[in-house]
């Protein structure tokens, strides 16, 4: 059963994430699709946690990438959050490695695997120099998107786009250029941030900058 908030009509159900639903919506007169977030209130409205709502909202704000999800707008009413972003098709990287796997029983050839990294790297240029750590940058936070219904069928990954999301861990430097605070996914983690929590050098010890994201 489809929702509608203002001009956006919820059509389908598309998964969970940590913190609410993702849904297939579309905006009225408008034969364009989009994914938007579904949160929860009473969840996002706690301090904790409503800071990382606004740190994802005010970084994807300032992004301009074709490889960085694109935010479209921000809804709200008095029970949730509506976050509108870019409509991906193509599911995760994990996924797809999974499904191409199945169907032609091998892993992403040499030349696929740079294809992809050469645009997770462009994209990974691009908010380092905006002084943007994305901090959990694993294969769950790279969304693959095909341009058409016959690529992606097909698992054309030559013609894959790459789409990095979930900016809600992610840090914008200030003037000493480092972060200290720990976030993300502990298996996903550079080494040396989870050496230096494991010897306690937990107050204003630990420090890191952009390289944490090429790990």
């Amino acid at each position: 059963m489809s929702q509608k908030v203002e001009d956006l009509t919820l059509i389908k159900f598309l998964g969970k994430g940590a913190f609410g639903e993702v849904y297939l919506s579309q905006k009225t007169n408008s034969n364009k699709y989009f994914a938007t977030k579904k949160i929860d209130r009473k969840i996002a409205d706690r301090p904790k946690l409503q800071k990382y709502l606004i740190n994802e909202i005010s970084i994807l704000k300032t992004l301009n990438h074709p490889n960085i999800v694109r935010l479209e707008e921000v809804k709200k009413n008095d029970a949730f959050y509506y976050i509108v972003m870019e409509y991906i098709n193509g599911g995760g990287l994990s996924d797809c490695l999974k499904k191409y796997m199945d169907k032609y029983g091998k892993a992403f050839s040499e030349e696929i695997v740079q294809h992809l990294m050469r645009q997770i790297l462009d994209a990974l240029a691009y908010i380092h120099d905006k002084k943007i750590i994305h901090r959990d940058l694993k294969l769950d936070n790279i969304m693959v998107n095909f341009d058409s219904q016959a690529d992606k069928d097909n698992l054309n990954m030559m013609k894959a786009k790459i789409k990095i999301i979930d900016f809600g861990c992610s840090i914008l430097l200030t003037e000493q250029d480092l972060a200290s605070t720990i976030v993300g996914s502990p298996i996903n983690m550079d080494p040396i941030i989870l050496e230096q929590n494991h010897n306690k050098l937990m107050d204003n010890n630990i420090t890191y900058d952009t390289k944490v994201d090429i790990w």
